[in-house]
């Protein structure tokens, strides 16, 4: 096996120890991820039962349209797959998605190790990443469709080239627009426009719809779109596939000399703008200057007179937590998201329910008023989980000031509970306009009371199962799966069976009163979910402060973000 690497680096120019070195260091860093946040393989193994499917469904349906559909469609299908893979890791590092992680050359330029080494093991390392066994699959389906008798040695070396240029332009633009993307006003938007885009995933199935209906199927005979993506890189590599099957050589041999030619531009162009970013040049982003002029605090008003007249009951602790976990609420994207989706969720569904033209008759009785409790145990699920792991580097001295540990989870709940009831509220507002019925301030007061039973039980998860949470992160992470394998199982199985059975008797009410059709024991129902979910959430507060007294240190320790 060592012989074999070795002649393999030879042919290429590459010196073999330094390769096997660097993949040492490559597979120590991503062990390391897991070994230091075990909780992260349980996200994987999450991720992969979601997308593995997806994508063997993607490759076996371009795989039977590379074999089955009519000429000129198969080449034009290949086109647009690889040229679709190119694009979602052009655009992943713009919106903070690292598909490869790699090495981080800006530290190992300080080593003397050539360009062309240093470049390989970047291409190398990617064997290690998730997406790049997503795509595979993929790549696998092209080889089947085009790589049959004596053309697989072709069709190996033009994927090759296409699955290099989507590494190195991933990496060019990470290393271009380095600066940009790291800095919080571009996370900040970029995850406002993600938001909008997962919210809206309706409204443009309905456009599509639309568009395929009036579209006259007489006009796509004569598209030919691998016309104009055979001159992006990926596009000539499919182009180079489809000569070569048609047994044109020449022309093959020279599209894909056009797509490694390219792919030796992008790579020189990455390597040049690295070297830059090394010497202390930035890209895109002007140098921070320090300014001279003093900075001085504004006065802060402090006692009753410097509070809202709403919140003028509350004690004074709990009333300056209940601020700060606003102000927090806002200012970290990561959970900013959560407040944008949770206001556009309610409207995107009554617009789906009650005008969408189109759509099969759906009747719409009072009883749908009863559908907002369901969503909000689950949005205050997900608001909710992991309080304390929220806090991030302020929890050390969050928990050293002399609060009782009961007045910190009260006003977290609080904050919660304002931030879900204003979209429950509108959600339950249009559903008692469009169902004409009562049952929506019903639905509303039941909806109330989930939520804090709900977040009783996240208080005592918050303690029995802390993970760590980097705020300042700009790369997308899922916070069921931080910590420990024991956390990020509880927090992704545990809790929610825990929610579901303290929310059990709720739901058993209103559902006694939809199936024998029972009016008032829904109102009734409103009402003890009320005072059920109250009660619920005190004893889940003092539940969380007994368990959180002994073990205070290890709380500290289980969030404290490591390299994330």
């Amino acid at each position: 096996m060592a012989g074999m690497s070795l002649r393999f680096f030879n042919a290429l120019g590459l010196d073999a120890a330094r390769q096997r070195a660097l993949w040492r260091v490559r597979v120590k860093l991503t062990l390391r991820q897991f070994s230091r946040q075990p909780g992260k393989i349980v996200g994987l193994v999450v991720s992969a039962l979601f997308f593995v499917p997806l994508v063997l469904g993607a490759a076996f349906g371009s795989a039977i349209g590379y074999l089955n559909l009519p000429q000129p469609w198969p080449a034009q299908l290949l086109g647009g797959v690889l040229v679709l893979l190119w694009l979602i890791w052009l655009v992943a590092p713009a919106l903070a998605f690292r598909l490869n992680e790699g090495l981080d050359l800006t530290r190992l330029l300080t080593y003397p190790l050539p360009s062309r080494d240093l470049v390989a093991s970047t291409l190398l390392g990617t064997l290690l990443d998730f997406p790049t066994y997503l795509a595979l699959p993929i790549f696998v389906a092209v080889g089947v469709g085009w790589g049959a008798n004596w053309r697989w040695p072709f069709v190996i070396v033009a994927l090759l080239v296409a699955y290099a240029h989507m590494v190195l332009t991933s990496q060019l633009v990470l290393t271009a627009a380095g600066g940009l993307l790291r800095s919080r006003r571009f996370r900040d938007v970029s995850i406002v426009v993600l938001s909008l885009l997962g919210s809206s995933c309706y409204f443009i199935n309905q456009g599509v719809q639309v568009l395929f209906r009036n579209l006259d199927t007489r006009q796509l005979v004569g598209i030919r779109p691998l016309t104009y993506l055979q001159w992006l890189p990926p596009g000539a590599t499919a182009r180079a596939i489809e000569r070569a099957s048609a047994g044109d050589w020449s022309a093959a041999l020279l599209w894909l000399l056009y797509a490694t030619l390219l792919l030796g531009g992008v790579a020189w162009l990455w390597w040049r703008l690295l070297l830059r970013v090394v010497t202390g040049e930035g890209f895109l982003q002007a140098p921070v200057r320090a300014s001279s002029a003093p900075v001085q605090a504004a006065p802060r008003r402090v006692g009753m007179a410097g509070r809202h007249p709403f919140l003028r009951w509350m004690p004074d602790d709990i009333h300056q937590l209940f601020i700060k976990e606003l102000k927090a609420m806002w200012r970290f994207p990561q959970r900013r998201i959560g407040l944008i989706q949770g206001f556009l969720a309610p409207l995107f569904v009554i617009v789906a329910i009650f005008f969408t033209r189109g759509m099969p008759e759906v009747e719409v009785t009072p009883w749908w008023a009863l559908t907002v409790m369901g969503y909000a145990i689950f949005t205050m699920w997900i608001a909710s989980l992991n309080m304390l792991g929220w806090e991030g580097k302020a929890l050390p001295m969050l928990l050293g000031t002399p609060i009782p540990r009961q007045q910190i989870f009260l006003a977290k709940s609080g904050a919660l509970l304002l931030m879900v009831a204003v979209p429950l509220t509108l959600f339950g507002l249009m559903l008692t306009i469009g169902t004409r019925s009562w049952f929506g301030i019903a639905g509303w007061l039941a909806a109330m009371g989930a939520s804090l039973a709900t977040m009783g039980v996240n208080a005592v998860a918050s303690v029995l199962f802390p993970s760590p949470v980097n705020l300042e992160s700009t790369s997308r992470q899922n916070t069921l799966s931080g910590g420990g394998c024991t956390t990020a199982l509880a927090n992704t199985f545990l809790v929610p069976i825990a929610i579901g059975l303290v929310n059990l008797p709720l739901l058993a009410i209103f559902g006694v009163a939809y199936w024998w059709q029972i009016e008032w024991l829904v109102g009734a129902g409103a009402l003890v979910a009320l005072l059920y979910g109250t009660g619920a959430l005190a004893l889940g507060v003092q539940q969380a402060e007994r368990l959180m007294l002994p073990r205070e240190a290890e709380i500290i320790e289980a969030t404290r973000a490591s390299e994330m």
